[in-house]
Order: structure tokens, then sequence, then C-alpha cells
């Protein structure tokens, strides 16, 4: 059975959001399961503009998620962290 955790806290200096997801995924194919996370900071400067900075990461076993194993091509491991920022205006 899997978990979904959502948490997000303002913080009082220069008006940043903190925030976090960590949303768990039940048993999968041949009993493979993991957790994704996600954990970040979000400005919001009014007027349906937002700047946000987040790292995603996973425990996913690293035999199970390469990309292109068994093939000539290059692998490559679909589970490391990655950063992301994004600027984003709503209309």
């Amino acid at each position: 059975m899997g978990i979904n955790s959502q948490w997000s806290y303002w913080l009082p200096i220069y008006c940043w959001t903190a925030n976090t997801t960590i949303p768990g995924y039940p048993q999968t194919l041949n009993n493979l399961s993991y957790t994704d996370w996600k954990l970040g900071v979000t400005k919001d400067f009014g007027g349906g503009l937002s700047l946000s900075a987040s790292y995603i990461s996973t425990n996913a076993n690293r035999e199970w998620f390469t990309a292109g194993a068994g093939t000539n091509a290059p692998t490559n491991w679909a589970g490391r962290g990655s950063a992301v920022v994004a600027l984003t205006k709503t209309f």
C-alpha cells in the first residue's frame, strides 16, 4: 500500500514557501516498488508570477530502472536525481 504525503510551510524570510512531496507507489510488476520524492521552494511575486526550484529523486533499484540495458545503446539510470527551476505565469 502506498503513502501520499505533501507538505508546505511558509517561510517569513523573503516570503518563500518550502514544499515537499513524497508519493509512495504500491507493489508493481514483479514486486518492483519504489518511492520518489521532491524538495523545493517557491516564491510568489504576485500578479500570477512565481519562481520555483526543486530537487527530485527516488530510491528505485538501479538494476531494474536502467534505460538501454541489454542493448547496444548506452545505458542510463532513469532514477537519478535532478534539479528543476521554473518561472511560471498564471493568466
